[in-house]
């Protein structure tokens, strides 16, 4: 394994600039690919049973506390109410120091799966004590799941999915040529001396394999990026987009991002049976016997 790993480290010295930029693309491309395939998967994950339709209730300003904390209790005993969950946004008091308010934003509210929308949301609505009643928004996580799980819009966003797996693999295959196109004189020059082709693919393998790696660190370093930004400011993005939700888009990502180095190694593998050579054997063997011959 030593051989391979001189040869893989050769191989990164000898790619010339433009080759890293396209290397750069590459790792962008299979972040993408790796944040919309955590997001379907996120989206696409079973809902549990008795759970229907989800109502989004915003509060009144001024209520207090101990209000909040009532009408808490009051949605919980409520019988149409399956899981009620309370969301606060995080708001910087003073730039100086590193304190934070926590302060009221809207209570997430299942209902049960034969309870009707719209009666619910009146009824709720005649409480007096929401500004707002009504099902999450275009932007939310719940209109994004409804879309993806309805049939006649999932063998859209199925084709959507395989076109975007295809260009990512597409681009990885693209890079792989590309190295080695830069890298073909050096290997015409170690197959001549005996090394194996099998010894030589294995740099192309950990190149492949290095891509879907980094294309997953990159995606989990931007999401973590995403979670700080709304620790600081719940202006700068949509409520829907929660800490918690992102760490989960986060490590899906990676894992995804494992399983396509495995992938992208094999692309590697089966990319390096055939590299372009910067000259022939058999002009090599002529020359040699013309040599000889002299």
């Amino acid at each position: 394994m030593t051989k391979e790993l001189f040869i893989f480290k050769e191989l990164l010295r000898s790619l010339p600039a433009r080759t890293w930029v396209l290397a750069l693309v590459i790792v962008v491309a299979v972040a993408i690919f790796l944040g919309v395939v955590a997001l379907v998967s996120f989206l696409l994950q079973p809902v549990a049973p008795g759970m229907g339709a989800r109502l989004i209730a915003v509060p009144r300003d001024d209520l207090s506390q101990s209000d909040l904390s009532s009408l808490h209790e009051r949605l919980l005993s409520d019988p149409e109410v399956v899981h009620v969950r309370f969301v606060f946004s995080s708001t910087a008091t003073n730039r100086s120091t590193d304190e934070q308010q926590r302060t009221p934003s809207r209570f997430e509210i299942v209902l049960r799966s034969d309870a009707e929308l719209a009666s619910v949301s009146e009824r709720l609505r005649g409480w007096g004590a929401f500004r707002q009643v009504g099902p999450p928004g275009p932007d939310s996580l719940e209109t994004w799941r409804d879309w993806l799980q309805n049939p006649e819009t999932r063998w859209f966003a199925l084709a959507g999915f395989l076109l975007l797996l295809a260009m990512t693999l597409l681009v990885i295959y693209s890079g792989l040529i590309a190295s080695q196109r830069n890298f073909a004189g050096e290997l015409e020059l170690l197959e001549l001396s005996g090394v194996s082709p099998q010894t030589l693919r294995i740099p192309f393998v950990l190149l492949g394999a290095l891509y879907g790696l980094a294309g997953a660190l990159l995606v989990g370093y931007l999401l973590d990026g995403l979670r700080a930004l709304l620790e600081f400011s719940s202006l700068w993005l949509p409520e829907p987009w929660e800490r918690d939700v992102i760490d989960q888009l986060g490590v899906r990502g990676f894992l995804f991002g494992l399983a396509l180095s495995g992938v992208a190694g094999i692309l590697g593998w089966l990319s390096a049976q055939k590299y372009p050579s910067p000259f022939k054997r058999s002009r090599i063997s002529s020359s040699s016997a013309d040599v000889t011959e002299g």
